[in-house]
């Protein structure tokens, strides 16, 4: 029996508390859990736990330069040396204080360690007393009176910068330096968090709690610093020069270059405190994480916002990058709670986002294969984890109580877990669904589970009425009860047809579960736990006793017992009054569990220990702790009596209303089993260790201890351990060596088998070619194919090569040369461990097959997709000539592809139940299918080729060279022929095609004109409705976590069940904000909120839930008449989209709703209101007005006195002057018939508190119509009749009006034509779902004719269209991602059209709000978009008045204009086409014009005189030369239309027989986002006004030094001029004196 069991990993448990960091290659994250350190490794998909602990939890953790060894310190002060490659702990060094940090040296040679107040520097690998220790004292600094908590390397190693709670930076040096010896730095206002040197100088960053961030700027740059001792200077002399030049030394000196508040970008304002931050040096980013859960990304210096992200409600612990700086590991929250996270900021995608349960995890089980483990808990939740990475991939949360026992069906694909809600639930694995409940006939709660083998039946043991209940699984029915025991159900098992059951009656019955009869055994003391053995001959009972008894399953005789009582040796804990001795006889094993083989038994319970023991032998085998961690309860032996006092054990004494930081012992909050919301009151505690449940895997080279530190996986490590095989003296690697040199694979296999070696094994298997496997394995005897079977289940090598095909030739070959005789030798966990190999590499199969297939789609979809468009284009030219010239100098730039039986199949892991054979991949078809015709036809040509040159060896070399010519010259003549036969097909098939489109356009001309246009028009509409329907149940299928909304506890059932079929997972801002006042308070709201905030919903649940309420309350005692609550919009469109949220909230309710619009036939909608009757009616005011005026006295519409909700949407549109005067009149209308006391008005609207800038001349404010904000809310309070001291407003607009992910940007254009191109520019180089906004329905018209022209199908909305037409256009758009519609401010507002891309303005809006509203169809519900505005000469002036209301400072960035070619090839379509509707304008002008004066001489029966026809002759030479020129233009046009257009990639003008991934990359990369090129064009304008006035200011400095010098100049030669003209005035003056 082998007991060599090692913890080799944590199940449950991925991160506790303490700092996280990743290894040198950074693929792998190093997580502390407790006292243990756990490896995941997310590149291989695989995670360890280092075999050695702490006798503390793990805080601090540093690795080496060179990734093998790391520094760890637990919350005491003991700092450990650990190897990784092992995981043991090499040396450890007591500090006798907390540490806060501790570094690695960039060089490796030294380490930094925060020691409470000091900073210590020890060397590496120093000898002291003749002894290597690793960690060697060399300097201690006294930095502070407080503690330290960070401290950091400058890249050469010379200085460091330490920070604590003192708030100073101090920065020394790792030896001495006569340039410094302390520096402080003080600027901060909270504890330092992160200090760092930058990358390469001596500058650095800090960060502190209160989220202030300093850049400083160092004097020095390495290199400058001085070895010696620092000495003051003296006073008197200069800081910087000495008195001697030659010792001048420079201090250092730190000056703060930048400081920016943190708190700025955590959403919380300064609320908040920084909990962990870190400075990635290569990309100069910092990561900053809150204590509200949420990181932001700041560049650095110029802490520009990059991302803010919330990954969680809990407190940010630590953050950390890794090497490359793409990966960003987090961790959050403490204990059982905490989480780890690791993030790709680039992609914005989680790399891994691991949880373990909140509660403590009472049970566990293995799967049937031993490829996953099922956990449950505490707190209701069943997880499941694969045992080979660690990794949770799903969590079932239905149970509403702990969860009690987790158990598998036999098939392994169905999960089932009982609860102490009193239910048992399955779970399917495939779908991931609650498919099946088990619920007991009377409430009670389940403590036991068990299921049989055949997957047929369930049982549960109650807990609180002593029953035992068996259900049908298939079913789901309940077959049977069985009632006996005396007192509560502690254990059940089941094995065939025999059911055992153990109580704390002191008996355990054997139950029949055909004839429900059982046979009793009493037993000495209370029954822990009952297990049958894997064949079911034996059943192991535990008792409160500690005594484990084994009765013989058929007869019941007594076979043995074990006494476990002296292995417990329970520990004494903090809240124990009596000894040590004395607690020990309470507490004993709970839980015992048999190995797969029966032999081993292994029992755990309220103790730190567990113990395996040999079943026949009656004999311990070996004991374990299950941990050391001092920092939980119940590990130490016995207290530590100083820290008794008079008051009692400290331990006991609650500090949880300390400092979170300094909470000592991992102290945990107490909770109520079940409850899953924190208490700010809680009391805390150190959680006591116990072991809950023990489970072996089906293998038996693992198995499972649930503990209070959660799933401890101990497994078997034989590959290190020198365990021989029949092993002699001949047996050596020579004999190896000198078997595989002559090809003696057989014997050098056996050799291998004997010396138990690992890599040899696998040498001497990779050495067998593929056709000697089967010999090889026929050679080997069943003992050695019984050993290489046990080495390739215990091994890593097959889990983990990449010879996966190889390996398992070998696997069939053993088995069915040895398949027979190995069946009854080898044992249960050897032949699981096979199926569980085969099941792990069928599964990457699969991946990999799935793949291949969509990629193999994917090509096959672009291939057929280039020649369409070929033939779309040629189709369009008149010329059928130059069509065929085109086709034949065009050649195929992709591969043609041949699908195999028409479509893929898919690979699925069922298709391969049978043997391994190569023949289960055929369906991937041959390698010649995937291959051009070309390339197939020269392989055949080249077979015959070789067939016919086949060559003797009598025959000399000159007929071969005749042979190789001829077959050469016959290639040749079969790819031109092959070439013209193909072209004779390209053109019939054309002709065919373009006779067939012919035929098919009158055919539709016929129809159009038979039927009419509204009957088509419903016929579309109801098939529109009906795939909105379809689409709706398909989201009702999806289930949506609507927890979020169980705070609105006030609303009804029905609107929380339509929000969950709806897909809205939690409220937006203004929803939070209104539902309490509207729904809770019953009163007025007046709302302001961004466009796509969800304000439809925030007026729609408080209008339904009050319809509900007065259901319910049966307010109206008749029924009512007249709508009960209203809604009123501007727009048609608008009332649609509202009316479809209104009819999804009122699915599951008795209401009914109905729309009133214009545009659609007024005696149709009175008809429906009549049958109806509705509840709710949403209607435009012009339609509702006009049907409340012809109402006749008794309708519907005119009774208003029943009315309860008011509800006007986008308000600010329609209180202006001069717009929607039927509101009054409605308004009116309703106050003076409802009763205003009951009714409830919420108005709305994106626009209605914004006010802009004013400044406008005079004679433009006379004009203006315009309100202030506050004028607005004041009028609308009055208009709309809102309670007095009863409404409140709520006003969550941004003060620029805009969204805050919309980017804006501007287009400069110095004509119409410019406009023009540079509209279809956007449209072609940035493809998506695109609006066009115009001013005017002429512009809308025109833009639609010109992109018809050339190939851009847009729609077009307006108010000039008929409704259907209208809400047709509007699907169109909605179902395409890659559409274009052109429309005037129609549909600027309260349109909620999901992915729209990018808006832009063709015309520059007159107005500020309609600006917001146009923007505002974009970047909805914090999704980013882009709006651009097209401004030319004539629209410059709306321009600036837009800025002003905006209330910009600056313009609007240009958007740039990055593809040249793509523009001039795009500027002369545009002007083609602009020119042809010009003259198509000026002709269709001159037609009306002319058929209106026909018309009028008509009437007047009126002859036309010479002048007249005169004038008609010109107008029609007129006429007919624009026509003729159009068709000139059109030409030229169709000839510019058939060249495609430039790519940016260059994949148009790329020709290629072969595909390759260079080829693929570059089509994935055609389209480029418009936002990321706009930012990227805004950093890089930044840079070069940044790099021009650097410049600037050099050359103004040049100049003005310049100046100075010949001013200085100039002084100089005026002082010599009067100089000498002085000393010739006095040379003159004594001249004269001289002659006197």
């Amino acid at each position: 029996m082998d007991t060599t069991f090692k913890l080799s990993n944590y199940i449950g448990t991925v991160y506790r508390d303490g700092q996280v960091t990743f290894t040198r290659d950074g693929d792998s994250v190093i997580s502390p859990i407790g006292n243990k350190l756990s490896i995941f490794d997310l590149k291989n998909n695989v995670a360890r736990t280092l075999d050695f602990g702490c006798k503390f939890n793990i805080k601090r953790v540093s690795i080496s330069t060179t990734g093998s060894h790391l520094l760890v310190a637990d919350e005491r002060g003991d700092v450990h040396f650990v190897k990784i490659s092992t995981g043991a702990s090499i040396f450890n060094y007591r500090s006798n204080a907390v540490i806060g940090d501790l570094k690695y040296s960039p060089k490796g040679t030294r380490v930094a360690v925060c020691r409470d107040h000091d900073l210590q520097i020890f060397n590496l690998g120093k000898s002291r007393n003749y002894t290597i220790t690793p960690l060697h004292l060399s300097r201690t600094y006294k930095l502070s009176s407080e503690r330290l908590r960070c401290v950091n390397w400058s890249d050469d190693s010379n200085l460091l910068v330490a920070g604590g709670e003192d708030r100073v930076l101090r920065v020394v040096g790792s030896k001495d330096f006569q340039n410094l010896f302390i520096h402080p730095l003080s600027s901060h206002k909270g504890s330092i968090v992160h200090c760092q040197f930058m990358k390469g100088t001596y500058d650095m960053i800090s960060v502190c709690k209160r989220g202030i961030a300093n850049v400083w700027t160092c004097n020095l740059t390495p290199g400058d610093l001085k070895k010696g001792v620092w000495k003051k200077n003296e006073e008197g002399v200069d800081d910087v020069e000495m008195e001697d030049d030659e010792s001048k030394v420079d201090k250092i000196f730190f000056e703060k270059t930048k400081k920016y508040w943190l708190t700025e970008s955590s959403g919380s304002g300064k609320s908040v405190d920084v909990t962990a931050a870190q400075y990635n040096k290569d990309i100069k980013i910092l990561a900053t994480a809150f204590n509200n859960g949420v990181i932001v990304l700041h560049e650095i210096p110029t802490f520009a916002l990059i991302h803010n992200l919330r990954i969680s409600e809990m407190r940010i612990q630590t953050v950390e990058w890794n090497l490359s700086g793409d990966w960003l590991a987090i961790g959050c929250g403490k204990g059982s709670t905490a989480q780890l996270v690791v993030w790709e900021w680039q992609t914005e995608s989680y790399v891994m986002k691991q949880q373990g349960h909140s509660l403590r995890i009472t049970t566990a089980e293995y799967s049937p294969d031993g490829a996953l483990i099922a956990t449950g808990a505490e707190d209701g939740k069943v997880k499941i984890w694969n045992s080979r990475s660690s990794f949770c991939t799903v969590t079932f949360d239905e149970h509403t109580s702990g969860v009690t026992c987790v158990k598998w069906a036999q098939s392994g694909r169905a999960i089932l877990s009982a609860s102490l809600d009193g239910t048992i639930r399955a779970h399917d694995l495939k779908r991931y669904r609650n498919f099946r409940t088990f619920v007991c006939p009377e409430p009670t709660q389940l403590a036991t589970l068990a299921v049989d083998k055949a997957g047929d039946l369930v049982v549960a043991g109650a807990k609180e009425v002593f029953n035992i209940y068996i259900w049908s699984f298939e079913s789901g029915h309940l077959l049977d009860i069985l009632s006996g025991h005396e007192s509560a159900v502690s254990a059940i098992d089941i094995h065939g047809n025999h059911i055992v059951s153990g109580s704390w009656d002191r008996t355990i019955k054997v139950w029949t579960i055909v004839d429900s009869q059982a046979e009793t055994v009493e037993v000495s003391h209370e029954t822990l736990d009952v297990k049958f053995s894997p064949a079911g001959d034996v059943i192991a009972v535990l008792t409160s006793d500690g005594v484990i008894t084994f009765f013989e399953a058929k007869e019941m005789l007594n076979l043995g017992t074990i006494d476990t009582k002296l292995d417990t040796d329970p520990s004494r804990g903090s809240r124990d009054t009596i000894t040590r001795q004395s607690a020990a006889k309470t507490k004993t094993f709970t839980r015992i569990r048999f190995s797969p083989n029966g032999n081993m038994i292994l029992a755990g319970g309220e103790s730190n220990n567990f113990c395996m023991y040999s079943v026949p032998d009656r004999l311990i085998l070996k004991k374990w702790k299950i941990t050391e961690n001092r920092s939980l309860d119940g590990v130490v032996l016995d207290f530590n009596r100083r820290n008794f006092t008079e008051f009692g054990n400290m331990q006991l004494v609650d500090t949880s209303d300390e400092d979170e930081d300094d909470e000592p012992n991992n102290k945990m909050a107490i909770k109520l089993p079940g409850t899953k919301n924190f208490d700010l009151g809680e009391r805390r505690s150190r959680p006591e260790v116990n072991i809950y449940e023990v489970t072996f895997c089906p293998t038996g080279r693992r198995f499972a201890v649930c503990s209070t530190e959660g799933v401890a996986v101990y497994s078997l490590n034989t590959l290190s351990i020198f365990d021989p095989f029949q092993l002699d003296s001949e047996t050596t690697d020579k004999v190896i060596d000198r078997a595989l040199g002559n090809n003696d694979y057989a014997t050098a296999l056996m050799a291998a088998l004997r010396l138990n070696k690992s890599d040899r094994i696998t040498e001497c298997i990779e050495a067998t070619g593929v056709t000697q496997i089967p010999l090889v394995a026929g050679s080997l005897s069943t003992l050695y194919a019984e050993r290489l079977l046990k080495w390739m289940v215990e091994g890593n090598v097959m889990s983990s090569t990449d010879q996966v095909h190889f390996y398992m030739i070998w696997l069939r070959a053993v088995l069915q040369v040895h398949g027979m005789q190995l069946k009854g030798i080898v044992d249960v966990a050897t032949l699981t461990g096979v199926q569980q190999l085969v099941a792990l590499h069928q599964e990457h199969i699969k991946k990999l097959a799935n793949q291949a297939k969509f990629s193999l789609g994917w090509i096959t979809r672009i291939r057929k997709s280039k020649p369409s468009n070929k033939a779309k284009e040629a189709s369009e030219d008149d010329d059928e000539d130059s069509d065929l010239s085109d086709e034949e100098g065009w050649e195929n730039p992709m591969t043609s592809i041949s699908i195999p039986n028409d479509k893929w199949q898919t690979a699925d892991v069922e298709a391969m139940d049978g043997d391994f054979d190569d023949d289960m991949l055929q369906f991937l078809g041959s390698f010649e299918e995937v291959l051009p015709d070309t390339v197939v036809s020269e392989r055949k040509l080249k077979k015959t080729s070789k067939k016919q040159k086949v060559p003797k060896k009598e025959e000399n070399t000159v007929k071969n060279a005749e042979n190789e010519e001829k077959s050469i010259e016959e290639r040749r003549l079969a790819k031109k022929l092959k070439r013209k036969e193909q072209m004779a097909a390209n053109r019939k098939q054309r002709k065919e095609r373009l006779a067939r489109r012919k035929e098919q356009r009158e055919l539709e001309k016929t129809q159009e004109s038979v039927e009419a246009p509204v009957e088509n028009g419903k016929k579309k509409r109801k098939g529109g409705e009906i795939q909105e329907n379809n689409d709706k149940k398909k989201k009702a299928k999806k289930e949506t976590d609507v927890s979020a909304w169980k705070q609105f506890y006030f609303l009804p059932n029905e609107i929380l069940e339509a929000v969950e079929q709806m897909g809205f997972s939690q409220p937006t801002e203004i929803q939070s904000a209104v539902l309490p006042i509207a729904v809770r308070d019953r009163q007025d709201v007046l709302g302001a909120a961004e466009t796509g905030s969800g304000k439809t919903l925030a007026f729609g649940i408080p209008l339904v839930a009050r319809l509900l309420e007065a259901l319910s309350n049966k307010e109206d005692e008749e029924p009512p008449r007249g709508p009960r609550a209203l809604i009123v919009a501007p727009t048609r469109e608008l009332v649609i989209q509202i009316m479809r949220h209104i009819n999804s909230l009122i699915a599951t309710t008795p209401l009914k709703a109905v729309s009133i619009v214009g545009g659609l036939a007024q005696v149709k909608q009175e008809r429906v209101i009549s049958q109806k009757n509705p509840d709710i009616v949403v209607a435009t005011p012009g339609r509702l007005w006009a049907m409340i005026q012809e109402a006749e006295e008794g309708s519907y519409l005119a009774e208003w006195s029943n009315l309860r909700c008011l509800v006007v949407d986008e308000t600010d549109r329609m209180v202006e002057e001069g717009y929607f005067a039927e509101l009054t009149d409605i308004l009116n209308k309703i106050h003076e018939a409802a009763d205003r006391e009951k009714l409830q008005t919420l108005v709305f609207s994106a626009t209605l508190t914004f006010a802009k800038a004013q400044d406008v001349a005079e004679e433009e404010k006379k004009k203006a119509k315009e309100l202030s904000a506050q004028q607005k809310i004041q009028r609308l309070i009055k208009l709309t009749g809102l309670r007095e001291n009863k409404h409140k407003v709520i006003d969550l607009t941004r003060q620029m009006g805009t969204a805050g992910c919309l980017v804006e940007a501007r287009i400069n254009c110095g004509n119409l034509v410019e406009k023009d191109t540079a509209l279809v520019y956007l449209l072609n180089r940035y493809p998506g779902r695109t609006m066009v906004f115009v001013n005017s329905v002429d512009a809308a018209r025109r833009l639609h004719h010109i992109l018809k022209a050339i190939n851009i199908d847009p729609m077009i909305l307006h108010a000039k269209m008929i409704q259907k037409q209208r809400l047709r256009n509007l699907e169109k758009f909605a179902e395409s991602k890659n559409a274009v519609l052109i429309a005037t401010d129609v549909a600027a507002r309260g349109l909620d059209i999901q992915g729209i891309d990018h808006v832009i303005h063709y015309q520059v809006p007159k107005k500020v709000e309609i600006y917001i509203h146009r923007s505002g169809r974009t970047a909805r519900a914090s999704h980013r978009g882009l709006t651009v505005v097209l401004v030319d000469p004539q629209s410059r002036q709306f321009y600036m008045k837009l800025c002003k209301g905006l209330n910009r400072m600056q313009d609007l960035d240009i958007f740039p204009i990055d593809f040249e070619p793509l523009m001039i090839a795009i500027k002369k379509r545009v002007r083609l086409a602009s020119e042809i509707d010009s003259l198509e304008f000026r002709c269709k002008k001159i037609k009306m014009s002319e058929s209106w004066f026909e018309k009028a001489a008509r009437e007047a029966d009126l002859d036309y005189d010479e002048t007249r026809s005169r004038e008609m002759g010109g107008l029609n030479l007129e006429v007919d030369e624009m026509i003729r020129k159009s068709r000139q233009l059109q030409s030229q046009l169709r000839s510019e239309l058939s060249a495609p257009l430039p790519r940016p990639d260059g994949s148009d003008s790329m020709r290629t027989k072969y595909i390759t991934a260079e080829i693929v990359s570059k089509l994935r990369s055609v389209g480029d986002n418009a936002i990321d090129v706009l930012n990227q064009k805004i950093e890089d304008t930044k840079e070069w006004k940044r790099k021009n006035r650097k410049a600037t200011k050099s050359d103004e400095m040049n100049s003005m030094t310049k100046s100075l010098k010949n001013s200085q100049k100039n002084k100089d030669r005026l002082a010599e001029k009067q100089r000498q003209a002085k000393m010739a005035k006095i040379s003159k003056t004594n001249s004269l004196e001289d002659n006197e």
